[in-house]
């Protein structure tokens, strides 16, 4: 059997005697974290962007190794604005496979297309602008700024979705609608889009959404002219024999509609009133109509981000989880080198944790029992290493110097030879005209050990401090 992550060959058992990992937990993790890769391919293929990208989050949650999954979600996020998270995603693939990794052409791509990247860049301040303009309620600012973002990023689906809100905020459901459908076409199953548009039309199975088509304007009639004939002088005179009885018919016409006038005037004011009246009832029900909108549409977004909180805090805590597992995994490490009379392997991997107070007391009490059986054994080898360097004629500096001060590192205060490794290495940074750490370590040595060497620490101190004057 060969294990798959030092390659190291054995015969029995199926824990690795290298690196201690469980080969069959091993080989599970990679396969589901395939299986997922696998998902999020298959998802982005179908343009379902949001659960694809999902998909390959917990593809390198699983394994963080996965090479693959991790270039391909770079590529999705780059596709839906996140250029910053994309490049991260890749600069990590390259530190984990630095030769034939096709993140780097990823990335110099990306640097070369310097102008691409500064319009991706603009777009996404003019989208946090556009959120500040909301949380101060000024929509109408908000979406000059998101109409820039997208015309500079038309696939940038976060300010889509805002630009949607926006309309909503302000009832304009065509507007919304278009923006529903574009996010709808770039990414299918967008929840955020796909609640926008259960707003829009609630309890309508999904379709095409298309924007109402603007009112066209009716053509206007053309009043028909009017002829005028020429009248001839004898026309004229027949005329004026008529004027008496024209004026008696005028004057009647305009007594008749003054009648009217003030008859009829009273119930057509009533009537403007009671219009007058209904139009503003109209305007309050409507305004009634526009809250309750923006109320429902608040409590989405409330919703939403509740869920968004809460995917965060399980990404959260499986990350904890995994690296919390990984330092186990070294304790173990270590451990066995530790066993296997490997101590300074054992000291290096103990000395990289970050933290361990969050671990297990049986694995803190493994890291004690490396420190206290390891750093005394060491101490001593450095200090044996050191001593014969500092005393070889002529003297080893370098060679004595890197054992000395690992061996002031790992010996304990209270050893034997701890006062004759506190002289040599003060000689050596003396020689070195290293005074200032000199003088802290003869110092030291004459505090503890007034009799040790005296005439010699003495010189030194003595010309140490007329050096200083």
């Amino acid at each position: 059997m060969q294990c798959p992550n030092c390659n190291t060959k054995f015969n029995t058992g199926n824990k690795c005697p290298q690196c201690n990992v469980d080969i069959v937990i091993y080989t599970g993790i990679s396969r589901l974290s395939n299986r997922l890769y696998n998902q999020g391919l298959e998802k982005l293929k179908n343009a379902d962007l949001t659960y694809g990208i999902e998909s390959l989050r917990k593809s390198i949650s699983v394994n963080k190794n996965n090479i693959p999954a991790r270039n391909l979600l770079g590529l999705a996020l780059l596709e839906v604005g996140h250029v910053g998270e994309a490049l991260k995603h890749w600069i990590i693939s390259t530190s984990l496979l630095k030769e034939e990794n096709p993140a780097q052409g990823y990335i110099d791509k990306v640097n070369k297309s310097s102008r691409n990247l500064e319009k991706l860049n603009d777009a996404t301040n003019m989208y946090n602008t556009a959120l500040g303009h909301i949380k101060q309620k000024s929509d109408d600012l908000a979406i000059i700024q998101l109409k820039k973002a997208v015309e500079t990023n038309p696939r940038f689906i976060d300010a889509i979705n805002l630009l949607t809100l926006c309309y909503l905020i302000q009832s304009d459901k065509d507007r919304a609608a278009t923006c529903v459908e574009k996010v709808l076409m770039l990414d299918v199953q967008n929840p955020t889009a796909l609640n926008y548009y259960n707003v829009l039309y609630p309890g309508k199975p999904r379709g095409k959404v298309r924007a109402a088509a603007p009112p066209r304007k009716q053509p206007v009639a053309a009043s028909n002219p009017v002829s005028y004939q020429s009248m001839s002088m004898q026309e004229k005179k027949s005329t004026n024999f008529h004027i008496a009885e024209i004026l008696s018919f005028i004057i009647g016409v305009v007594s008749a509609a003054a009648i009217v006038y003030f008859l009829l005037i009273p119930a057509f004011e009533r009537d403007h009133e009671a219009e007058i009246g209904r139009v503003r009832q109209e305007i309050t029900e409507a305004q009634t109509v526009h809250e309750e909108n923006i109320n429902e549409v608040t409590a989405a977004m409330e919703v939403l981000e509740q869920q968004i909180s809460d995917l965060n805090n399980v990404i959260t805590t499986r990350d904890a989880g995994i690296e919390r597992q990984d330092r186990i995994i070294r304790v173990h490490q270590a451990y066995w080198h530790f066993s296997n009379d490997q101590m300074q392997e054992a000291v290096d991997i103990i000395d990289i944790l970050e933290r361990t107070d969050d671990l297990p007391f049986d694995i803190e009490r493994r890291i004690e029992d490396i420190r206290e059986g390891a750093y005394p054994v060491l101490g001593l080898s450095h200090y044996n290493t050191g001593l014969a360097a500092f005393n070889a004629n002529p003297r080893d500096t370098y060679l004595a110097r890197v054992n000395l001060e690992l061996a002031f590192r790992f010996m304990d205060a209270y050893a034997n030879q701890y006062n004759e490794l506190l002289f040599m290495l003060g000689t050596l940074n003396y020689d070195d005209e290293r005074f200032e750490e000199a003088e802290a370590l003869l110092y030291a040595l004459r505090e503890r050990a007034p009799n040790h060497r005296p005439q010699m620490t003495t010189n030194m101190l003595n010309s140490i401090a007329d050096q200083e004057d």
